[in-house]
């Protein structure tokens, strides 16, 4: 059964990390959404990690000058691009075999 949820609140406790994706999430854009980046400056306050993930081909260090630019706060999580989390795949499918990550 499907569980509709209101706000980020209602499931946070359920988990020790969360893998937020930047665009339409964090940002439009052209601002942050204030909202959702006060609900994950609030995890993490109550001790939850955050990673924002983002697709962008800049260097970490210039997607975090454009987040700034946005009004994201520097505190809410650490950025990790895609291609990262796809090198970390490979590397692991390639001790622990195909069938261990999909």
């Amino acid at each position: 059964m499907s569980e509709i949820i209101s706000s980020l609140s209602d499931i946070s406790d359920r988990y020790d990390a969360l893998f937020v994706d930047l665009w339409g999430c964090v940002h439009d854009g052209v601002r942050a959404y204030d909202a959702a980046n006060a609900a994950l400056i609030k995890y993490r306050e109550a001790g939850g990690k955050v990673v924002l993930v983002t697709n962008s081909p800049k260097p970490r260090s210039g997607v975090e000058q454009q987040l700034s630019h946005f009004g994201v706060p520097k505190r809410l999580g650490t950025v990790l691009q895609h291609r990262v989390i796809v090198h970390v795949r490979r590397c692991i499918r390639g001790r622990l075999g195909k069938r261990s990550i999909s």
